[in-house]
C-alpha cells in the first residue's frame, strides 16, 4: 500500500492521500476510504463563517473524546491535525470526516 518516500511539496498538495511516517518520510497511502452510508453531509464539518486559509478550529470526533484542534485549508475544504506524525494521513476532507461522524464547533478563540 505505501510507495516510496515522497518530496514534502507533493505531498502538501495531495494532503488526504499521504502520511508521514517516522523513518520514511512521506508516503502515498491512497485514498481516503468512505463509507457506505455517511452520518452527516460534508457541510456539518466545516467552518460556518468564511475562516481563515490555516485558521485553528475545534472540531468533535464521534467517539465521545475531547474536541481537537485542526487547521483548515480553504481551497481544498480539508483539515491539518496539529500533530500529523505517526503514521497519520497529513489530511481529512470535510466530506470523509463528516461522513464518519465528525462535526465542526467553533473556531479557536484568539
Amino acid at each position: 500500500m505505501t510507495r516510496s518516500s515522497i518530496p514534502h511539496d507533493h505531498a502538501s498538495r495531495d494532503r488526504m492521500s499521504h502520511a508521514y511516517r517516522h523513518g520514511m518520510g512521506y508516503v502515498y497511502v491512497g485514498k481516503l476510504p468512505m463509507p457506505v452510508k455517511a452520518v452527516h453531509p460534508a457541510i456539518k464539518c466545516e467552518p460556518v463563517v468564511v475562516a481563515a486559509d490555516m485558521s485553528l478550529h475545534f472540531i468533535n470526533p464521534p467517539n465521545g473524546a475531547a474536541p481537537m484542534q485542526m487547521r483548515w485549508h480553504v481551497a481544498t475544504k480539508d483539515w491539518t491535525p496539529l500533530h500529523p506524525g505517526a503514521g497519520k494521513r497529513i489530511g481529512y476532507s470535510s466530506e470523509y470526516m463528516a461522513a464518519h461522524g465528525w462535526h465542526y464547533i467553533g473556531p479557536v478563540p484568539v
